[in-house]
């Protein structure tokens, strides 16, 4: 738990290790709080600034401001108060910083990417040659926008947080994986968390995040989860759509699960039994849904599958 106050001037930090789950670090200036987990930047009491080279943190003021900053880019403090996240530029690369980022392999690529400071542009009515010999007066290129705040993916983290603090140690109640895929294919994924290590023991709950909230899509008023045993989560590729596929002593079945207005409807795919293994096979993923591949897992205990998505 440690804090370090900045009371003037810059700190440059490059935490190499990622703090564990029961660990903190904060940097304060008068001004800003930045929280320090697994990443490099620097942060500018004077400036009122702070700026991330690489990873993720979320920054903060005294009176409720919040931002979250990704690798290239800066957040400001504005004379209102308020907080503005905007790309980070070569120009914005104090020379104290460049000079630690030079020995460093991996910090130094960032380096290569944002090049010198841009030259300055010609004066009114001086033109410039291109490599083809053709004069032109080139435009200085736009910044790219900073990414708009998602708020799924704090909430999925808060909630994975919770789900944590639930496991118990138990192989057949404690959540051990999850997936994220969109299933209406509206651009933010649904999360499925599994429970249990053993196949006959695995359920699951499914997720959706509406209006900045999460909702639990497996939830009937009593049971939040759906069963799983021996059953495994595919793709849908053709719209609308996750796959449940599973087989098990004979019998073979699959789902094909439709998100609508946040309601989860399945629809059968196969319901089959096999009596004599010799002579006959499950049905193949592909013949049920062509072109699916397997959901990735990711264990509970990770939250950069959720930032990074």
């Amino acid at each position: 738990d440690l804090e370090i106050l900045v009371k003037s001037g810059s700190i440059f930090f490059n935490v190499t290790e990622p703090l564990a789950e029961d660990e903190t670090m904060t940097i304060r200036t008068a001004d800003l709080l930045v929280g320090i987990r697994g990443t490099c930047g620097w942060v500018d009491a004077e400036k009122k600034q702070a700026a991330l080279l690489e990873g993720r943190v979320r920054c903060g003021t005294e009176d409720g401001e919040k931002a979250r900053l990704s690798a290239g880019e800066k957040v400001s403090l504005e004379e209102d108060g308020s907080l503005t996240v905007t790309p980070l530029t070569a120009q914005d690369i104090p020379e104290f910083v460049r000079e630690e980022i030079e020995t460093e392999k991996e910090l130094a690529k960032w380096l290569e990417v944002t090049g010198d400071p841009e030259p300055t542009a010609p004066e009114e009515g001086e033109a410039q040659d291109d490599d083809s010999g053709h004069p032109e007066n080139p435009q200085p290129e736009e910044p790219e926008p900073a990414p708009e705040e998602m708020p799924w993916r704090e909430a999925y983290v808060a909630l994975l947080a919770s789900v944590r603090a639930q496991n118990t140690g138990s192989d057949e109640e404690d959540a051990i994986e999850y997936h994220l895929y969109d299933i209406d294919k509206n651009g933010v994924p649904e999360l499925m968390i599994e429970y249990g290590r053993y196949e006959a023991c695995r359920h699951a709950s499914i997720y959706t995040c509406s209006d900045g909230g999460v909702v639990n899509l497996t939830d009937d008023g009593g049971d939040s989860f759906m069963g799983m045993s021996h059953t495994y989560f595919y793709t849908w590729p053709d719209g609308n759509g996750v796959v449940l596929y599973g087989g098990h002593m004979g019998s073979a079945w699959a789902s094909r699960l439709q998100l609508e207005n946040n309601e989860l409807i399945g629809v059968g795919l196969i319901d089959e039994y096999i009596e004599d293994f010799e002579t006959q096979q499950y049905t193949d993923i592909q013949t049920v849904a062509p072109g699916t591949e397997g959901l990735e897992s990711y264990q509970i205990s990770e939250d950069d599958p959720i930032l990074n998505y």
